[in-house]
């Protein structure tokens, strides 16, 4: 008795630790696409020159650029990949389990953060999602990391 006490410790202990580990990857994928979204511009019309009324922002996605040509955060909006868990030469090669990370741009009122807006303003909330879906060919229920941000655009003389 015993003895199956002990292997369903390990057992236990074991799944624990895997699981820790992939959550660790899926908010290192989470933390490094928002990294990278920070690079850019908070609109591509501010870019070059300052602007002070919000009707010459841009509209939120991709203003017919490609992924690795974006300019600004909004570019980013319903961007999406799955990681590549065999192929090492591959770009998004993660090992382990296929991870889903998908990007959310919209403007918010920074009154109610959570609510997206309709009319452009001043702010934009980034939500990256991060879900990983299949381990070891096994439909797991979809467990989601998500980290928000939100950017803010000001004019200071």
């Amino acid at each position: 008795m015993v003895l199956l006490n002990v292997n369903n410790n390990f057992s236990s202990t074991r799944d624990i630790l895997i699981n820790s580990k992939y959550n660790i990857m899926a908010i290192s994928l989470a933390s490094s696409m928002l990294d990278e979204i920070m690079q850019e511009a908070f609109d591509e019309n501010v870019i070059e020159e300052y602007v002070a009324s919000t009707s010459l922002m841009s509209n939120i996605g991709p203003d017919n650029e490609a992924y690795g040509s974006y300019d600004d955060i909004d570019d980013f909006d319903n961007y999406w990949y799955e990681t590549e868990p065999v192929d090492k030469t591959k770009p998004r090669y993660v090992p382990g389990p296929v991870y889903r990370v998908w990007v959310d741009v919209n403007y918010i009122n920074p009154a109610q953060p959570n609510l997206a807006q309709n009319t452009k303003t001043f702010y934009k909330k980034v939500t990256v999602n991060v879900t990983m879906p299949y381990l070891a060919g096994e439909v797991l229920p979809a467990d989601t990391v998500k980290l928000e941000k939100v950017f803010t655009y000001f004019i200071f003389r």
